[in-house]
């Protein structure tokens, strides 16, 4: 039975590096009974480098890259989570795939990018993201930097050492659910307190909400524990773990990212670039 792998940024950019082609990867991935799967936040950080003239060679070829590994595209995180609240009232399926019809869509987008198109149209694409970025998953972690910024030398964060400790903090505080009503008002799906209770008492069902969830907490954490704001580029990693929600593995070339994923996802299992890149030398020699 094929699972499916979420395909990170770094990996296609390792390929590139490496002179791995989309089609190895894709090969390598489906004899190992696993599906890819790409996120918007990969496609999303791939155009960006067509932004700096000086790169646009680069970021024909990382898109070379990504439509050559055929995957599946998952929909935007907004997405996911209005479909998730259908889900708890509605018992409505989550489609975590694009339909056919979508699927074919983001294909001629990335091919288009893959000969090196890149017009008004994808610039487009870039300026959505960005938008989307600023109103899904995040938007709540500044104000939630500020009050923990205020409350970190309180005797309760003293205790904090580790992420669970923090969990547990907020649980019995009953912050979660706060949390979760903040994070679907910033798309417009506002819940009732009593749907957002019942969203984390069942949130294992509700994956994608999950992962928002524990990212939004784990970047609490890492301020509490350093007493710093995490960077940008720590939170497009957690936006990569959010992508991958509905996946079986998660595959990427960040150590730092790869050990964060089991304090997001505890149900994704973490394949590294040096197990693929391993088995494609290997079937080269064997060819």
């Amino acid at each position: 039975m094929y699972k499916k792998v979420y395909i990170e940024t770094s990996i296609i950019n390792r390929a590139h590096g490496e002179k791995i082609s989309g089609s190895q990867i894709a090969n390598i991935l489906t004899s190992s009974n696993l599906l890819p799967v790409i996120g918007f936040h990969t496609i999303y950080e791939c155009a960006r480098t067509y932004l700096n003239h000086k790169n646009h060679l680069l970021a024909q070829c990382l898109f070379k890259i990504l439509k050559d590994i055929d995957p599946s595209y998952t929909p935007l995180t907004g997405n996911l989570l209005r479909q998730e609240v259908d889900k708890l009232r509605t018992a409505a399926a989550v489609l975590p795939f694009f339909a056919h019809l979508n699927q074919v869509s983001v294909r001629i987008e990335v091919a288009r990018l893959a000969d090196g198109i890149f017009d008004n149209q994808a610039e487009r694409f870039i300026r959505a993201r960005e938008n989307e970025i600023k109103t899904t998953g995040f938007s709540v972690a500044s104000e939630i930097f500020l009050n923990n910024l205020r409350k970190s030398k309180r005797k309760a964060y003293k205790n904090i050492r580790t992420f669970d400790d923090l969990l547990n903090l907020y649980k019995k505080k009953d912050l979660i659910h706060h949390l979760i009503i903040k994070i679907l008002n910033d798309i417009a799906c506002p819940v009732s307190q009593s749907e957002a209770r019942e969203l984390e008492i069942q949130i294992n069902s509700f994956p994608a909400l999950r992962s928002v969830v524990l990212s939004n907490c784990y970047l609490n954490f890492i301020l509490i524990k350093y007493n710093t704001q995490p960077s940008m580029d720590k939170i497009d990693d957690y936006r990569h773990i959010i992508d991958s929600s509905y996946s079986n593995q998660f595959l990427s070339d960040d150590r730092q990212q790869l050990k964060t994923v089991e304090h997001i996802n505890k149900d994704l299992v973490i394949l590294s670039w040096e197990e693929v890149l391993l088995k494609i030398r290997h079937s080269s020699c064997n060819s």
